[in-house]
C-alpha cells in the first residue's frame, strides 16, 4: 500500500502505470557541476516562498551522482535559472526534508531554497592578506594586546569566503 495522490494513469496494452505524488512532501532542486561537489547530506537548507509561513529550514536528504535526464522538473528549473550551466547536461537532483509539514504548498510550486554549505557561527572574516596560512584550516594572525604589543595568535580558518578568510578561534570581533 502507498499513501499519495494519483497524478497520471499510463496504459501500456493490458497493463496500468501510475504516477503517485507521495503524501510526504520534499522539495526538489537542482545544483550544477560546480556546486554539486559543496553540497553533502545533512547540509542545512533555508526555504521561502508563497504559503510557506516565513522562513523555514531543512536539510539535503539526498545529493544525485549522476547528472539529471530530461524530464518536466529539470526543464522547469532550467527556464528559471537565472545564470545558465557551462554544461547544460550537468545538472543534479537534490532532495530537501523539512521537519515541518509543507502542506500549505502545492506539489509543483516553486519554492526559493538556500543550502548552506559553509556555516560558521561567531565568527569574524578578515582580508586574507592579514593572514599567514599554515594549511586550509589553520593560519597565523597579529593582534595588539592589552599593553600595545603585537603578538601573533595561531587562527582557526574553516573556510574561506572570495577574499576574506572567516576565522572561529584565536580572533574576536574588535581585535582586527
Amino acid at each position: 500500500p502507498v499513501s499519495g495522490v494519483v497524478s497520471n494513469v499510463i496504459r501500456h496494452g493490458s497493463k496500468l502505470a501510475v504516477d503517485i505524488y507521495s503524501t510526504e512532501k520534499v522539495i526538489t532542486t537542482f545544483a550544477k557541476d560546480h556546486e554539486w561537489q559543496l553540497i553533502e547530506e545533512g547540509d542545512l537548507v533555508r526555504i521561502q516562498g508563497v504559503g510557506l509561513d516565513g522562513l523555514k529550514e531543512g536539510n539535503v536528504f539526498s545529493v544525485s551522482e549522476l547528472p539529471e535526464t530530461e524530464n518536466e522538473l529539470i526543464e522547469a528549473y532550467k527556464k528559471i535559472d537565472s545564470k545558465k550551466a557551462v554544461n547544460p547536461l550537468a545538472y543534479y537532483e537534490v532532495q530537501i526534508m523539512t521537519p515541518e509539514e509543507l502542506s500549505n504548498s502545492p506539489y509543483g510550486h516553486n519554492i526559493n531554497t538556500t543550502i548552506i554549505i559553509d556555516e560558521a557561527l561567531g565568527a569574524v572574516a578578515v582580508n586574507e592578506n592579514w593572514v599567514s596560512r599554515s594549511d586550509k584550516k589553520s593560519a597565523r594572525g597579529m593582534i595588539i594586546d592589552k599593553s600595545g604589543k603585537a603578538v601573533t595568535v595561531k587562527l582557526t580558518t574553516p573556510f574561506n569566503e572570495d577574499t576574506r578568510v572567516v576565522v572561529t578561534e584565536g580572533l574576536a570581533s574588535g581585535q582586527v
